[in-house]
């Protein structure tokens, strides 16, 4: 009896994908994410802004006080967010993700849904328009946390 020949199966490898970037992917995706996160600041303060002007309009003391603190939240928001892009624009990109991601998503969060929902709802007619404003130093903070292991 003559046996039949059988192919040989291919073995299967598998190729474990280098996770460290090049240089020039490296100096990009940290352009990129600083951007985002100065973008993020410039949102801030623009939020903050408008707080602080639409408080002072309303007669009661208390809103005026709801203004002064949000603007100085928001302030030291864009400022925690400055210091992050400039850590990830000097190639300390994982440390200034992750100062951009807690500082985008503890300060102005947390403001923005106050006085969207429950402080005479000042940003109320921003509504889902809010979220793009907040969404670049998360998206920022998120990229450079994911893609950079050791840097």
């Amino acid at each position: 009896m003559r046996k039949a020949l059988k192919s040989p199966k291919p073995k299967l490898r598998y190729v474990q994908r280098h996770t460290r970037l090049d240089n020039s992917e490296q100096k990009r995706y940290s352009l990129i994410c600083a951007l985002l996160g100065w973008l993020g600041a410039i949102n801030c303060l623009i939020i903050g802004f408008y707080i602080l002007t639409s408080s002072t309009f309303l007669p009661t003391e208390q809103s005026l006080l709801e203004g002064y603190l949000a603007t100085g939240l928001t302030t030291t928001s864009a400022i925690i967010l400055t210091y992050g892009s400039y850590l990830m624009s000097k190639r300390k990109t994982r440390k200034g993700g992750i100062i951009n991601l807690l500082a985008g998503t503890l300060i102005p969060v947390p403001v923005c849904a106050y006085f969207a929902l429950y402080s005479q709802r000042i940003l109320s007619w921003l509504g889902p328009l809010s979220i793009p404003l907040l969404a670049p130093p998360i998206i920022s903070g998120t990229i450079a946390v994911l893609a950079y292991k050791e840097t």
